[in-house]
């Protein structure tokens, strides 16, 4: 909001160049989320790796705006394993809500670019913005399929000060104590929720659990697992409506079951 400072591609270079002489380190996270502001930046580092033969893999985050082919083809070049985009949600109408600046046909168009370079990208989903429905968690889902999204990152929206979300939130007083909510949000980072939708808590919650539930009933389809498809079936569906209400000890045990068979918890 208040602008973007970049360290240029020679410090960078130099950094990772430090590290793997000091520490023998041959893999980075670059956790800048706007790694691709400038791609005149980007197709630098890409020149600046090859000319100095590091030897590393590395993983960004970036904008779908500000990509095309060649640059991930640089990138994958260069050492890139994966690219995270804040693609955030299936449709348009929840992205102007979030004023993200982007299509979802462009988010759909580049995570299948993204795919077909070769470089992993996990979706990242927000979900639970004021005009999210059971309608558009539908659309979300098929999104998730259109680009065949095995993994993702799920999140609920967390109305943060200075954001689109926190005017609405303050409007309809939904955070009683402002400072405890903000220092549980720093403290713990995914909670407190916030139900900034019109549907009851109970259905609001139960949107994440039935999108992964959906999308590992797609992997089972898709990979010709169906013994998976009907354990995921059943569970899902207990998931979904009784999920409070499961012991801890089970939830742990169906989880490691899930990770053993690369599905998602």
């Amino acid at each position: 909001m208040l602008g973007h400072r970049q360290h240029s591609v020679k410090y960078v270079i130099e950094h990772i160049k430090y590290l793997q002489r000091t520490c023998g380190i041959s893999g980075f996270q670059f956790s800048d989320e706007l790694f691709n502001r400038d791609p005149k930046w980007v197709m630098e580092f890409c020149d600046a790796i090859e000319r100095e033969k590091l030897d590393i893999f590395y993983m960004v985050s970036a904008r779908v705006d500000k990509i095309d082919e060649n640059m991930l083809r640089h990138l994958k070049q260069t050492g890139c394993i994966m690219i995270e985009y804040g693609q955030e949600s299936g449709l348009d109408l929840v992205l102007k809500e979030y004023k993200k600046g982007v299509s979802a046909e462009r988010n759909r168009e580049i995570t299948k670019l993204t795919q077909k370079v070769g470089l992993l990208s996990i979706v990242q989903l927000v979900i639970g913005s004021p005009s999210e429905t059971n309608e558009t968690i539908k659309e979300t889902i098929q999104f998730l399929k259109d680009v065949n999204a095995y993994q993702f990152s799920l999140n609920y929206l967390i109305p943060l000060p200075e954001t689109p979300s926190w005017k609405y939130v303050m409007e309809r007083n939904l955070i009683k104590d402002v400072e405890k909510y903000l220092d549980d949000v720093a403290e713990y980072g995914g909670v407190p929720l916030v139900n900034l939708t019109r549907y009851p808590d109970q259905v609001w919650k139960s949107w994440g659990a039935k999108i992964s539930y959906e999308l590992n009933k797609h992997y089972c389809r898709t990979t010709n697992r169906l013994w998976l498809y009907f354990f995921y079936l059943l569970e899902g569906k207990a998931r979904i409506y009784f999920g409070p209400h499961i012991p801890h000890f089970l939830k742990k045990i169906i989880v490691r079951f899930l990770e053993r068979y690369h599905l998602r918890a």
